[in-house]
């Protein structure tokens, strides 16, 4: 709570009941979990890696994983399914991977019996879908801000208060966070 100002004008209770939640996860603050103020009240949000890391201890998952997928890696769709077909091997090197922008995000599973399920979401999707169910994200604010152009004092409090807006990660581990919890929430397993 010292390390934020916002937590700290969040009522005691609702921080201790929020890193509880986590804790007795077995997640570790600020990897597998986060305590998030809304107003005066503190809430449990579980991040990617702890949505992994609980999936993994629930022994159903042989391997489970959320990646960027990088212009280039997405080529085109299957023909018989519809599905996109990424191709995860087009470049030698992590560094001249990371060299290209994020077009999308790929989340799969494979379960212990050797069922494996996949999705991808472009990141104009995950985008879109933040600007519908997040509060603290508005699209038309984060184009207006990438586009260089004036903001009110409203946006940019908003750009500030929400990792929707921070394109060096922030934006990167809630779009994992929104396609994995999309894959899990699928119904197949």
């Amino acid at each position: 709570v010292n390390s934020s100002e916002q937590l700290s004008k969040c009522e005691p209770g609702s921080v201790i009941s929020a890193a509880l939640r986590g804790e007795g996860a077995g997640l570790i603050y600020g990897q597998g979990y986060y305590v998030v103020p809304y107003g005066t009240s503190a809430t449990y949000i579980t991040s990617y890696k702890g949505w992994i890391q609980l999936a993994i201890a629930s022994g159903m998952y042989a391997d489970i994983d959320c990646l960027d997928v990088r212009e280039g890696e997405r080529k085109g769709r299957d023909p018989r399914t519809g599905k996109p077909i990424i191709d995860m091997s087009v470049y030698d090197t992590d560094e001249e991977r990371e060299q290209h922008p994020i077009i999308g995000v790929k989340a799969y599973f494979i379960l212990r019996d050797g069922m494996y399920r996949e999705e991808y979401w472009t990141i104009e999707q995950v985008l879109q879908h933040a600007d519908r169910y997040s509060t603290a994200f508005s699209l038309d604010t984060f184009r207006k801000w990438q586009n260089g152009e004036n903001l009110t004092d409203k946006e940019s409090r908003a750009i500030n208060g929400s990792p929707w807006y921070d394109v060096s990660g922030g934006q990167q581990r809630m779009a994992k966070k929104t396609v994995l919890r999309s894959l899990l929430n699928s119904g197949y397993a």
